[in-house]
């Protein structure tokens, strides 16, 4: 199986450590690391590339001396990573909350000849919308004080980002983004019947932002 389009690792509760696959690690912050993982946008500090898709770049970096790189076709053109997302809207195999729908389109934008996006982009946009729409939902749900529901939809979305599928997109080996940021939504002391009065969703929110 191919590596994900985006590695987490936790180093600690400040910094986290990123890897796009085919670019060098480096460490950014931890709210940009959420970010490019959240929306699959941003840009990537520490002296690494800037990024419009999971991973785009442009075909001169594709290309070398007139000749193809090994691994240039695992790259989609803005065409291609449409197609893809429309394909990936059509079999996603998890359930967005009532009142949600996926946008019709990759909200992508074509920056012109020579721009690529790695395959698997168009699905990861996919799943990021999934992630930011169960989140939207829980935060809804507990701002108007419905804390059993608010409580259901983390165990979905918990659920979601412990399948293949987001493993395929996102890899996070120490789970720190169910630790860290779904964990503080729960807040202290959550039960079965709902979420305790401490709950935090700052840094869930703050992590799944568009």
């Amino acid at each position: 199986m191919d590596a994900p389009l985006i590695r987490l690792i936790s180093d600690d509760w400040h910094t986290w450590r990123i890897s796009v696959k085919n670019f060098d690690e480096g460490v950014v912050s931890r709210r940009a690391v959420l970010y490019a993982a959240a929306a699959g946008s941003g840009v990537l500090l520490g002296g690494l590339v800037s990024i419009s898709g999971a991973s785009a770049v442009s075909t001169s970096t594709t290309h070398q001396g007139g000749q193809a790189i090994a691994g240039a076709n695992k790259f989609l053109d803005i065409h291609g990573l449409r197609d893809e997302y429309r394909q990936a809207v059509a079999t996603f195999p998890l359930s967005l909350p009532d009142g949600w729908s996926f946008p019709p389109e990759s909200r992508k934008q074509d920056e012109g000849a020579g721009v690529l996006w790695e395959k698997g982009s168009g699905a990861a946009e996919v799943y990021f919308f999934w992630q930011f729409a169960v989140a939207s939902a829980a935060h809804e749900a507990h701002t108007r004080g419905d804390g059993a529901q608010a409580a259901r939809l983390l165990d979905i979305l918990e659920a979601g980002y412990q399948t293949p599928l987001r493993r395929r997109i996102v890899e996070d080996p120490n789970g720190t983004f169910i630790v860290d940021v779904i964990g503080p939504a729960r807040g202290a002391g959550a039960t079965a019947r709902g979420l305790a009065s401490s709950a935090n969703f700052d840094p869930l929110m703050n992590a799944v932002a568009p």
